[in-house]
């Protein structure tokens, strides 16, 4: 595992305990993740965040670039690599990595809007400790088991660090009120 995939891991991590607070389980996802959950997911967790817009209050006097952030969770119980290849379509992309517990797949593109770039990650993986589950014969043929599985699909939103195109215009935020 690399630096990368740590560092998802983690930020996947942290958009999950933020999604509590929003009580999203069930929801559909936000129209902007343009890798859309598989037909019947089951999501779990699901959080959206508009930086500055959902955080202008806590700032203070800043000029920051805007950044949407759009996530969900996914438990279901299926076939391994039929999970990894409905991903691997709708993602558009090889798997970055691929082992017998996860395949990640990442893609970075330009958004819809000028001047941004859009980056999405999809995490297949089993729970924490769960070995694969061991194949299983029907008619004489290995049939792959259904087993449990997560789904990470994580999109951050924003302007193109490369900066050779227009940006969007970095929102400026006010200082919050302070009645005394």
């Amino acid at each position: 595992m690399d630096a990368s995939e740590n560092l998802l891991k983690l930020l996947c991590q942290q958009c999950e305990r933020a999604a509590e607070g929003q009580k999203a389980a069930g929801e559909k996802p936000s129209e902007k993740m343009p890798v859309k959950p598989h037909p019947k997911a089951n999501i779990t967790a699901r959080f959206d965040m508009k930086w500055p817009e959902d955080t202008a209050a806590k700032l203070g006097e800043m000029t920051i670039d805007p950044i949407e952030v759009h996530y969900v969770r996914i438990d279901d119980t299926t076939q391994f690599s039929r999970l990894t290849k409905y991903y691997q379509r709708a993602a558009k992309t090889k798997p970055r990595t691929i082992g017998q517990n996860e395949a990640w797949f990442d893609s970075v593109a330009d958004s819809e809007t000028p001047g941004r770039t859009l980056s999405c990650d999809v995490l297949v993986t089993r729970p924490q400790g769960a070995a694969p589950a061991a194949p299983g014969m029907v008619r004489g043929r290995r049939v792959e088991p259904e087993e449990a599985l997560v789904v990470h699909i994580l999109t951050i939103e924003m302007n193109d660090p490369r900066g050779d195109k227009t940006k969007a215009e970095p929102a400026s935020v006010e200082p919050a009120s302070s009645e005394q």
